[in-house]
Formats: C-alpha cells, sequence, structure tokens
C-alpha cells in the first residue's frame, strides 16, 4: 500500500513539473489569441480583360501569381 502511495505522490509531483514547464506554443499567427495583428496590405491587381499570351498551342491559360516560395 506504501509503495502505490510512493508511486501516485512520484507521478503526481512530474506531471505538476511538466505542466509547469510547458514551452509557449508556436503558431503561424506570430500574434497571441487573444489579440487581433494588423492584416498584410493588398498587392495591387491588375484588372484587364485582355488574355495574357501563351507559349504553346495547348498551354492552360496563364493565370499571374507570386513563384516567390516555390
Amino acid at each position: 500500500m506504501r509503495i502505490m502511495i510512493f508511486v501516485a505522490a512520484i507521478v503526481s509531483s512530474l506531471i505538476m513539473v511538466a505542466q509547469a514547464s510547458e514551452p509557449e506554443i508556436a503558431t503561424l499567427r506570430k500574434a497571441p489569441l487573444a489579440e487581433a495583428p494588423q492584416a498584410p496590405r493588398m498587392t495591387p491587381q491588375s484588372n484587364t480583360d485582355i488574355r495574357r499570351t501563351r507559349n504553346y498551342p495547348e498551354q492552360p491559360p496563364v493565370i499571374p501569381h507570386k513563384i516567390e516560395a516555390y
């Protein structure tokens, strides 16, 4: 019986230590959840009805987009 009490005391103390030293979770928001960060500025849009030229006959329609992180 004493061994069970001893084991329970050790387990509960380990749980308390683990909860106290829990690291902060990194998020993609880069801001606390209770805070609303400022939205990034919008990029300029090209509102033209002109079809963009294709490089070869069977090429899908060309849609302009950023390719920085590819």
